[in-house]
This record gives structure tokens, C-alpha cells and sequence, in this order.
């Protein structure tokens, strides 16, 4: 097998970290996803909070079509800002899709078909695997997302937890 037959990997060292810039970031994760393989890259941001927090290493997969549903979370190309979002399906219409982040107020505002870069698979916080945000359970958080009431109904259950875990 030569060099060539390998699949590309993408490596970093952590002791030389430095953020790409949208732009970069976008055209690397076109390139990656273009070829049908996983991008994997830090979160930046509280957006996704508590699912997705700042320093995640998130992994995306190529789409395929008619895969999207309502709770998945995405990324998604933004033209006019020429930057890369991932955040949650809240609605779908017709062959576009409402997003919006879990710890945001606003809508990102509709996203067609062709801007939907890839979809979540992965999450990863201090070397282990997290699920919580991913499973069926990704239908009542876009639910409650799209309401405008998660961020509430997530702040009274950590009250109650904290209650609970320490009478």
C-alpha cells in the first residue's frame, strides 16, 4: 500500500493549538466533508452550552441526503457571514432547516439543503465520549429550543439536582 491509498488524517500537536479563522475553517471543512470523510475540530464558543462547550473536540460527518431530522445538531456554511455554525435543528421546511444554538435566544434563521455542510456524531470532553443531547432525547431539546424554553428548563433542573445531590 502506498502513500497515496491512505486515507488523509488531520494531526495537531495541543502545544501549538492556534484558532483557524471562519474563513479557513470553512474551506478546510468543505475540502475533508467533500471527500465523504469525518472532520474533526474545537468547539469555539457557548452557543451549544450545556451539550457543547468551549474546547469539545466535535467530529462531523459528510451528509447524506434526507438524514436530517428535527433535535440533530449540524454544521451549516453561512454565506454571508462566511463562517461555519453548529448548532441544533429546531424546524424543518420544505428542503430548508431552522437552526439555532441551545444557549441562544434567536434563531439563526433558515438554512436550504445545500448549506448543511455535515451532522454531529461525535462529542469528546477530557478524552471521553459524551451522548447526553444526541439520543432520542434530541427531539424535546429542539422542542423546548424552539419555544424558548430551554435555557429555563435546563437552569431549573440544575437547581433542583444541586438540591437534591446536597439536602
Amino acid at each position: 500500500m502506498s502513500c497515496c491509498d491512505k486515507k488523509p488524517r488531520l494531526y495537531h500537536k495541543k502545544h501549538f493549538d492556534k484558532p483557524l479563522s471562519p474563513e479557513v475553517l470553512l474551506s478546510l471543512m468543505e475540502a475533508i466533508l467533500g471527500r465523504d470523510l469525518p472532520f474533526r475540530f474545537r468547539a469555539g464558543g457557548f452557543s451549544m452550552l450545556p451539550f457543547i462547550r468551549d474546547g469539545d473536540i466535535i467530529t462531523v460527518s459528510p451528509m447524506k441526503t434526507g438524514y436530517i431530522s428535527t433535535g440533530d445538531v449540524v454544521a451549516a456554511r453561512f454565506a454571508s457571514k462566511n463562517k461555519v455554525l453548529v448548532h441544533r435543528v429546531v424546524k424543518i421546511t420544505d428542503n430548508s432547516f431552522l437552526l439555532r444554538g441551545d444557549n441562544c435566544l434567536k434563531n439563526d434563521g433558515i438554512v436550504s439543503c445545500p448549506n448543511i455542510l455535515g451532522k454531529v456524531t461525535k462529542i469528546e470532553r477530557r478524552g471521553k465520549e459524551k451522548r447526553f443531547g444526541f439520543g432520542p432525547e434530541r427531539f424535546l431539546i429542539a422542542v423546548l429550543s424552539r419555544s424558548r424554553c430551554l435555557f429555563v428548563t435546563f437552569f431549573i433542573l440544575r437547581k433542583l439536582f444541586s438540591f437534591f445531590k446536597n439536602p
